[in-house]
């Protein structure tokens, strides 16, 4: 705390590295199980980022103080944060498909929890996509995305949808199960024959 204010007093308390500092703290007190406490230094480094324009750190502070807010089962909080983050994201020269697709996720599930099923089904359907351009339509993680999207068809009376969502799940997940036995196979065979 005093080298705080000591940098403060000769940086000001809106120069960027004061964010860096206040974000530090919010990941210590995470770190410690003080969530609560977590949340104002969280909050003071995104004002000062904010301030500076500097879009990396936003887009972490966005992400771990979303994170925390569903931690502590505040998801109406974690929402916007979430929004625009994948806004953030979304926007980049050069787009990181792989932390669009985890704050799609992220703030499908937020959406889910807080009842608003649509919103959810829409990010998860951008998640769908994202994730069948980086990995193919027969990867894992489009099998898990199709589950989420049919338990939010399920709850929204969507049964024809659930269900098609559901056949696609199935289908990849037998799909990946066979090639783990026959990899399992083949390493079981050189085994033996050595």
């Amino acid at each position: 705390k005093k080298s705080m204010v000591s940098l403060s007093q000769l940086l000001g308390p809106d120069d960027p590295e004061m964010g860096v500092c206040w974000f530090q703290i919010g990941k210590l007190q995470e770190a410690l199980g003080q969530y609560e406490k977590a949340e104002g230094p969280y909050t003071k480094a995104l004002a000062i980022m904010d301030k500076a324009g500097n879009a990396l750190e936003i887009g972490n502070i966005l992400d771990k103080l979303a994170t925390l807010f569903m931690e502590l089962e505040r998801e109406p909080e974690a929402i916007p944060l979430f929004e625009r983050l994948c806004t953030l994201k979304e926007q980049s020269p050069n787009p990181d498909k792989v932390s669009l697709i985890m704050a799609c996720n992220n703030l499908a599930e937020a959406y889910r929890i807080s009842g608003k099923y649509q919103e959810a089904e829409e990010r998860y359907r951008q998640s769908l996509l994202l994730t069948e351009e980086l990995h193919g339509k027969d990867h894992a993680a489009v099998g898990s995305i199709l589950q989420e999207l049919t338990q939010i068809c399920q709850r929204q009376g969507k049964t024809d949808e659930a269900n098609d969502y559901q056949k696609r799940a199935t289908a990849i997940f037998e799909h990946v199960l066979e090639e783990q036995e026959a990899a399992g196979q083949q390493l079981e065979s050189l085994t033996l024959s050595d």
